[in-house]
């Protein structure tokens, strides 16, 4: 659709001269993000040749987790995890998508396996714990350091918030609404997939206290 455009850049009110666009899409493009999803889609087809994943029914494995540009792969074994990481890395390659091996992290779960992952001739970091789509994804498998972090990130958007709430000029009903929407939303976004367990809730409450009041000034 876009073959043979020319674009000029503007700098310091000097338009360049035409230069021919010979990858990507035009900027904006509805069609960018649908033809990345494909591309993704492929790749991850490509590399899941096999049944490397975790069990998740007696007949289906999970290998992976997808969100936009976000991949996370799952095994039981180090041999599995490192030939899917290599071969992820060699079938991204072949269409120009390049990973680059400073981004990726690898955790691991009982395991007595030391041996670092490697992608691409480079050694994986292994962590604790990672943020993964705005969460935070850790050994343990539990949720307090996630709420945790969420608690501190509420408290920076409550301060942050402060001129709004002394000004008198602001309706409290429009405070509310920006408290719930700004505020009470930084604490609560992804909490249905939290893992509720006995210990879990009764800390919640006493982790709840460092938080700002539920009722902002008014």
């Amino acid at each position: 659709m876009w073959d043979g455009i020319t674009c000029q850049v503007i700098h310091n009110n000097d338009l360049s001269s035409s230069f021919t666009v010979i990858t990507a899409v035009r900027q904006g493009c509805l069609l960018s993000s649908i033809i990345f999803s494909l591309v993704v889609d492929w790749v991850l087809n490509q590399t899941i040749d096999q049944p490397r994943g975790l069990r998740w029914t007696f007949t289906k494995t999970l290998e992976d987790l997808d969100f936009v540009d976000d991949i996370g792969l799952l095994s039981h074994y180090f041999k599995h995890i490192q030939e899917t990481s290599q071969r992820l890395s060699t079938v991204a390659l072949q269409i120009g998508l390049e990973i680059s091996t400073q981004k990726p992290k690898s955790i691991r779960v009982n395991t007595a396996t030391n041996t670092l992952i490697q992608m691409a001739e480079q050694h994986i970091e292994d962590v604790e714990s990672f943020t993964y789509l705005g969460s935070i994804i850790s050994k343990t498998g539990g949720n307090e350091e996630n709420i945790k972090s969420k608690i501190v990130k509420v408290r920076h958007v409550f301060i942050t918030l402060k001129p709004v709430w002394n000004n008198r000029n602001i309706l409290s009903k429009t405070k509310l609404t920006i408290f719930n929407s700004n505020v009470k939303s930084v604490f609560l976004y992804g909490s249905e997939t939290w893992k509720h367990t006995k210990p879990l809730d009764s800390k919640l409450p006493s982790l709840c206290e460092h938080l700002p009041s539920t009722n902002p000034p008014y």
